[in-house]
């Protein structure tokens, strides 16, 4: 997806105009563009997406060691030393 994200990114600052229209499909009504810094918005949203999707990924790595080394501590506490 980061991918597609910055060739259509590229594509848009390649065009010399400031806007490319949108091929619309409906018949009347007002025209819609996109520009570049539409693009950016784009790449910008991937990106804060792939950062808290590497974020969650990590949180729930440490949750599980946490959770181990907890578990570990709770057995030594439980047993009985004679």
């Amino acid at each position: 997806m980061l991918v597609e994200v910055a060739h259509v990114l590229f594509f848009f600052l390649s065009v010399p105009q400031a806007v490319v229209p949108i091929v619309q499909t409906v018949n009347g009504g007002q025209s819609n563009w996109v520009s570049a810094i539409d693009m950016v918005s784009l790449m910008a949203l991937t990106l804060t997406l792939f950062a808290e999707m590497i974020i969650l990924t990590f949180s729930l790595w440490l949750l599980f060691r946490v959770l181990i080394v907890s578990a570990k501590y709770n057995d030594e506490a439980t047993t009985i030393r004679v």
